[in-house]
């Protein structure tokens, strides 16, 4: 099996995703700070610790938004540290320090206003989910402040939650899956056998719940007071405290929906779809529910197998249910999640571009699974989806001036939907962060014998990565096809294993300037509900043997490609959508002022690129159509970033 790298041995040095990443860094994560601050996020944790007489505000899981925000503080610091954001850190750090009680439970909603109940509503309020992040940011943060580490924060959390639930009934689960990858990744880090065991057991319960509807309505009335008697409380102390200034919450996010989606909603919740309870993991065939929670329940099972026996693990039916939703139930930009309020997968075919949700958590919680299988198997496939969420479904929820998300991506807008500093439910922007800062930690893997590269970032492998390879690569992509490869240190009889993606319809290899021969080895065509296939990519070995300051150079051939959604989809002829690379491409209003974006018919052999768009920075795709007006595309992940637009991605084409 192959060995992963941490993400603090990759540096981003240049390029397309060292600009992301500054933004992140400079800018994002100051200006998510100031939100969790204004809406009273922070101050939950200073009320539990003592330090505020404020009443607690927000959701019952407001504290996994800060947790998140931490998680990225934190990875950014490894590789961008900056005294400001270190203070920020130093300063959440210490009110986890003083919120957290002595046997290691951290939920200010309980804390603060039921300090005798505990794990009472697992279903609903989200406990474990809130600990889960609770201790991916204390890994983080031990990763970047090994001498002030949070770690001990988070092996008491854990200690705490095993002594709770090991060899429990199988309803005592998580409502909300999180706790798994957060236990896991703990056990790596400790190798504290009982972690493990505890994600495991979680992750077993599923599917074997007797009588879960009935449970969750039981749950769900319970909260439902719990939550009234909140608000006669909050209402009580701000006429007491007349000089506490309440804390504003932003709106919720909207969405368009369908008829009946409350229906559909309650539907899934009752039958244990929604949570991922409705079969054993394993027996689960098709995507359904919730795809946040199953983006999380995948990656982590698919995580327990590979640390567990990985020898003797069985990974097909977990590759089965990939390709089935993939191909069936899977946007062309890789989102996932049809379905407002479910928030998840529709039927197969269900992807309406117009109530597409495509929610950005959903696509970071495919980015982990794409990882985990990837990892397990080797296949370019997961490699393939995930760079192609990444540039598309995962981008987009962040805008280009760093303070400013969408929640939900559609394919299509009215004018309607616009970027929002904030939500009142902000797990997006966080996360977004989180993933972004430890982006290095997913381009490679290796073994005793071979450096494999998945992406072409321009990275850099610092001095005491434990690689038979170590590699400086200087990529143009996602705008120019070109990626250089350079060796840093190589030992004996080693080999350079590149992946070939499926965007690509050809490639020209040379070592230090003589061309590499590359196979042909076409593959059959696979189609899929939304347009867009991952399994046109492959791997090619360059064997060597390699020297410090040898060049290998990769040139794409790459051209402007059509894709068409499946017929069972329903657009009729509006079923085109354009790509070029590895990027989707959407029309805008503000690009094409006097046309009617719903009647344009593309002619599609006419789009080449240009440099420049109406977005800074942002190449476009400039062509026309049957009437011979002038179309000009931008990257879909760029748009919604000039105020209010009309936006298509599908078109009618020839």
């Amino acid at each position: 099996m192959a060995e992963t790298f941490h993400f603090s041995n990759i540096s981003i040095t240049g390029g397309f995703w060292d600009q992301i990443l500054k933004l992140n860094s400079d800018t994002a994560i100051f200006h998510q700070w100031d939100e969790l601050k204004k809406s009273g996020s922070i101050e939950n944790f200073r009320i539990a610790a003592g330090l505020s007489e404020h009443f607690r505000t927000g959701f019952f899981f407001s504290d996994s938004d800060v947790y998140k925000w931490l998680d990225a503080a934190c990875r950014i610091s490894v590789h961008r540290p900056s005294p400001a954001l270190e203070g920020r850190i130093d300063q959440f750090a210490s009110l986890i320090r003083q919120a957290q009680e002595p046997d290691g439970y951290l939920f200010t909603y309980n804390q603060i206003l039921f300090p005798e109940e505990r794990w009472i509503a697992l279903q609903i309020e989200h406990e474990l989910y809130c600990h889960g992040h609770l201790i991916e940011a204390c890994l983080s943060h031990d990763t970047a402040f090994p001498e002030e580490s949070l770690l001990p924060v988070a092996t008491k959390a854990a200690d705490l939650i095993c002594d709770a639930f090991l060899d429990q009934p199988a309803h005592r689960q998580p409502g909300h899956q999180e706790i798994e990858l957060a236990l896991l990744s703990l056990y790596e880090r400790t190798n504290e056998e009982r972690y493990f065991e505890m994600a495991s057991q979680f992750l077993d319960r599923r599917g074997r719940v007797h009588g879960h509807g009935w449970r969750l309505l039981d749950t769900t009335i319970r909260s439902g007071k719990r939550g009234k008697s909140v608000t006669k409380r909050e209402k009580a102390h701000q006429t007491a405290h007349p000089e506490l200034t309440p804390f504003n919450l932003p709106p919720m996010n909207e969405a368009p929906a369908s008829l009946g989606i409350n229906l559909r909603f309650m539907g899934s919740a009752l039958s244990g779809k929604y949570f991922q309870t409705h079969q054993p993991i394993a027996d689960q065939k098709e995507a359904v529910g919730h795809s946040v929670r199953f983006g999380y329940t995948m990656a982590a099972e698919t995580r327990r197998l590979r640390i567990g026996n990985h020898e003797k693990a069985d990974f097909a039916p977990q590759e089965a249910l990939w390709q089935e939703m993939v191909t069936r139930r899977m946007y062309i930009t890789g989102g996932l999640g049809s379905l407002p309020v479910l928030e998840g997968f529709g039927k197969d075919f269900e992807l309406d571009p117009k109530l597409a949700y495509a929610e950005t958590c959903a696509t970071l919680a495919s980015l982990f699974w794409d990882w985990e299988l990837l990892t397990a198997t080797g296949k370019a496939c997961y490699a393939d989806l995930f760079e192609w969420q990444l540039y598309n479904a995962a981008l987009v929820g962040v805008g280009q001036n760093g303070q400013c998300y969408l929640y939900n991506n559609p394919l299509a807008a009215d004018g309607s939907l616009t970027r929002e500093p904030w939500f009142r439910i902000p797990c997006c922007p966080s996360n977004i962060s989180r993933v972004l800062a430890a982006l290095g930690g997913y381009l490679y893997s290796f073994d005793e014998t071979t450096l494999t590269i998945h992406q072409y970032i321009t990275s850099r492998m610092e001095s005491n990565t434990p690689s038979p390879l170590q590699i400086h690569v200087e990529s143009r992509l996602p705008f120019e096809p070109s990626v250089t490869l350079s060796i840093l240190a190589s030992q004996a009889n080693t080999a350079l294993r590149l992946r070939l993606p499926g965007w690509a319809e050809g490639v020209d290899i040379r070592h230090n300037r003589t061309p590499v021969d590359v196979p042909r080895t076409p593959s059959e065509p696979v189609n899929t509900a939304g347009g867009y296939s991952p399994f046109d990519g492959r791997y090619v070995t360059l064997p060597g043997p390699f020297k410090v300051g040898d060049q290998i150079s990769l040139q794409f051939h790459q051209s402007v490609v059509a894709h068409q959604v499946d017929p069972r989809v329903g657009l009729g002829t509006q079923n085109t959508a354009l790509s070029l690379g590895p990027v989707v491409y959407c029309a805008e209003d503000l690009d094409n002022c006097e046309l009617d974006l719903d009647q344009i018919t593309l002619d599609i052999h006419s789009f080449y690129p240009q440099p420049t768009s109406g977005v800074p920075g942002i190449p476009s795709l400039v062509g026309k159509d049957l009437e011979g007006n002038t179309i000009r595309l931008i990257p879909y992940f760029a748009w919604a970033n000039r105020g209010s637009s009309k936006m298509r991605v599908f078109f009618h084409a020839k």
